[in-house]
């Protein structure tokens, strides 16, 4: 039970090996025992197929004969009403063969051949040895059954089995029978090839004419059921019902069989349906552990502050990698805003400035222009502009808007001093001069002042930065000499 339960597959192929091979047993178990051997014959061939199963395995044969013991196929009543009946009579079999016209003509031809009063067995096998060979020329082979040159003929063998003459000529019937029986085969007349059959069998059991018909109709009923048993594997429910009617509908069928192939389809379809069960939750259990495994990685990625970077190995990019359930992936892309966000003002504090629009563009992927994304941008650029303001630039780089040179002091001027001053100052966004800072001067202090009191009055057009007029601190020398 533990290894067909690991290989599911092997109920169903059991299943369809005794199948195969009850239904290749013979037509004992396929025809309805219109067919049927001597009954010793027919427990030995009840036997065959329930040993065949059993080598395959005692569970495969449990399946086959679930509903029809080995005591029950041993001991089964054949079904012989209408056959020979003990009376040695051939059995009569309904047609619906219309009688034409030509045909009633010579049915009335063979009333006439009736002797009047009562005759002597020779008088009696001439009257049927005539009408059987009137009703033979007309094709009246064996129908209307009690008109027919089977049923004259056999009227002679009952009162002498060894008239030669009779015996040749049914024989020579019944090959014309056969022929015709095989007729109806290729046409897939069954019914009527069938008929046909069971009339010969009366007279001849071992006719080829039997076990052809009998080969066909076993061939045709075990393709009809190796159908259904595929489609019952394959889950197509309804082609199985279609190939069983079919089966069923073939004539001569044991209904015993398909009572028990019935059942086997059952098995198969519960294990088809267990399989698939324990497929099912098999790739539940995997997408589980799926999911499991990548929330680690990028929680992992997120601890060890990767977040965007390095390329493929970090959690921006695992995110992206697992088509996972909503809350899930939407809690993972929380913790990873959260996290950037975190990392980005980190950087924006150190003035690592290219990592922290880096992280900054990866938040807005989360988060959209919300108010968090909003604010880090804010910051982000007021940490440029503050960056960039405090970057030192020449004069020579502004455009001025009012210059006013330095006056030369009167004690330098009288004592024909010449010198200079350099000085740091911020031309701010309205393009004023503020913050003024003397770097150096030459010589001593002379001339500090007076470069103080000129940069004081210039005006610049302002510096724009990020789309904006920012404060900017720049840097020049002031000379100061005689021309």
């Amino acid at each position: 039970m533990h290894e067909q339960n690991e290989n599911s597959s092997l109920p169903i192929l059991l299943t369809i090996s005794a199948a195969v091979i009850v239904t290749a047993a013979g037509g004992w178990f396929l025809l309805d025992d219109d067919f049927s051997a001597p009954a010793n014959t027919a427990e030995s061939a009840a036997d065959a197929p329930l040993a065949a199963a059993s080598d395959v395995g005692a569970s495969t044969a449990a399946i086959v004969t679930d509903s029809i013991s080995p005591e029950d196929l041993q001991t089964q009543e054949l079904d012989l009403e209408g056959d020979m009946a003990g009376t040695g009579e051939p059995r009569i079999i309904q047609s619906d063969i219309p009688v034409d016209e030509s045909v009633q003509d010579v049915i009335t031809e063979l009333a006439l051949v009736e002797p009047a009063g009562d005759e002597t067995d020779a008088q009696s096998k001439d009257t049927n040895l005539r009408k059987a060979r009137l009703a033979a020329e007309a094709d009246m082979l064996a129908y209307p059954v009690d008109q027919s040159a089977l049923y004259y003929y056999n009227q002679i063998l009952g009162i002498d089995p060894e008239h030669e003459v009779a015996r040749a000529e049914l024989e020579a019937t019944l090959g014309r029978l056969a022929q015709t029986a095989m007729e109806h085969l290729d046409a897939a007349e069954y019914v009527e090839a069938y008929e046909l059959a069971l009339l010969v069998s009366d007279e001849n059991p071992g006719h080829t004419l039997v076990q052809n018909v009998s080969r066909e109709l076993d061939r045709m009923t075990n393709e009809f059921v190796e159908i259904a048993l595929q489609n019952a594997q394959a889950g197509n429910d309804e082609q199985v019902e279609e190939a069983l009617v079919a089966a069923q509908a073939l004539p001569g069928r044991n209904p015993q069989y398909f009572t028990a192939v019935r059942d086997s389809i059952e098995n198969i379809r519960s294990s088809r349906i267990a399989d698939e069960q324990t497929r099912l939750e098999q790739v539940q259990q995997a997408a589980v552990q799926a999911v499991t495994e990548w929330t680690e990685k990028v929680r992992g990625a997120i601890t060890a502050g990767r977040l965007v970077s390095p390329d493929g190995e970090n959690a921006l990019a695992y995110l992206t990698e697992q088509d996972a359930p909503g809350a899930e992936k939407e809690e993972l892309q929380q913790e990873l805003a959260v996290a950037i966000i975190a990392e980005c003002s980190a950087r924006i504090d150190n003035g690592s400035f290219a990592e922290a629009e880096q992280l900054l563009a990866a938040a807005a992927e989360f988060l959209g222009d919300s108010e968090a994304t909003e604010l880090l941008r804010n910051n982000l650029n007021d940490a440029l502009i503050e960056a960039e303001s405090a970057k030192v630039m020449n004069v020579e780089d502004f455009v001025r808007l009012a210059v006013e040179p330095p006056k030369y002091p009167r004690r330098a001027q009288e004592r024909n001093i010449e010198g200079w001053v350099e000085v740091n100052f911020v031309v701010t966004a309205a393009g004023t001069t503020s913050d003024i800072e003397v770097q150096n001067s030459e010589p001593g202090t002379i001339f500090q002042a007076a470069a103080i009191d000129a940069v004081e009055k210039w005006t610049f057009q302002p510096r724009v930065f990020r789309g904006r007029a920012i404060d900017q601190r720049v840097n020049t020398r002031l000379v100061f000499q005689f021309e």
